[in-house]
């Protein structure tokens, strides 16, 4: 059993107090003002969990990798960021990130279908050349509490910073077959935890949601309980944001536009409350805006 004094966490306490009275920030801008609010005003806080859910199409996966765009524009060279795709390939995630960089349509860069600005936009300016190196990315189906204990330490030893560690998605990693895959999903969650604090970064982690969601009249608005696997993963993670996008559910039609609304809508929140975050997507060029919305629920 582990045992720190309670001066020690007061040391630690106070440091931090200091700093956030300082207006030095603590977290991990999401670079959206919202959800940096809903997060407690400094953005994502070393050694806490957030999860973005959502059912499949919903944008979980588009809302972690914006995210991860706006945070590696604030790396330092010692700094990275983890992100661990286990759905899509390298490849496709790093189209996906350099289409939200630079705002240009996924489908010209999937295409090769780019003017020579665009392209030398991309090949010459910052995020490729600098930012984009602080870029830990990787793919893997079914990665284990070692497989990512092991890429920590690695890192770690070579002297990097981890600012921040996104798995998408939840259910796919590895846990241990003798337990069920909940328990198994919570234990995880509870070992990179002891991490994220040992390291100081932070952990977002996406989420599928139950099929059941859609056969619910009226709203589909998800609930805790319908995150899949979901019996101990809400106990185990600090924050909950469900991820919904009114247009997913409606017939697509000639009058459809490329601008999409998205909700968050925050189901738990351990250090304040429960919040609806309202963004905007471009569809072609996959970049979530706005986050200025504020709105208690």
């Amino acid at each position: 059993m582990k045992y720190t004094s309670t001066k020690t966490l007061l040391d630690i306490e106070f440091e931090h107090l200091n700093k956030r009275v300082a207006g030095v920030k603590t977290g991990f801008t999401s670079g959206y003002i919202a959800i940096d609010k809903s997060l407690g005003g400094s953005g994502f806080e070393p050694g806490l969990i957030t999860v973005f859910a959502g059912r499949p199409g919903m944008g979980s996966s588009l809302i972690s990798l914006n995210v991860l765009v706006n945070q590696l524009m604030q790396l330092n060279d010692s700094e990275v960021l983890i992100y661990i795709t286990t759905k899509d390939s390298s490849t496709v995630i790093l189209q996906r990130i350099l289409a939200i960089a630079h705002d240009i349509e996924i489908a010209k860069i999937q295409n090769g279908d780019l003017n020579v600005h665009e392209l030398n936009s991309m090949q010459d300016g910052s995020f490729c050349n600098k930012k984009l190196h602080g870029l830990v990315l990787v793919e893997h189906p079914s990665p284990s509490i070692e497989d990512m204990q092991n890429l920590l330490f690695n890192l770690v030893k070579d002297g990097k910073s981890i600012r921040s560690l996104t798995i998408d998605t939840l259910q796919n990693v590895k846990t241990d077959s003798s337990i069920t895959k909940d328990q198994g999903v919570a234990q995880m969650l509870k070992e990179l935890r002891v991490a994220a604090i040992q390291f100081q970064f932070s952990i977002i982690v996406t989420s599928e949601v139950s099929r059941r969601v859609e056969y619910r009249d009226g709203p589909k608005i998800p609930q805790l309980k319908d995150l899949k696997d979901s019996r101990l993963i809400a106990d185990k993670v600090d924050f909950v944001y469900f991820v919904l996008r009114p247009m997913y559910y409606e017939v697509p039609g000639e009058d459809e536009t490329i601008s999409d609304e998205m909700h968050l809508i925050c189901k738990k929140n351990k250090y304040g409350p429960l919040d609806l975050i309202d963004l905007t997507v471009d569809l072609k060029t996959q970049r979530i805006t706005n986050g200025l919305t504020f709105t208690k629920i």
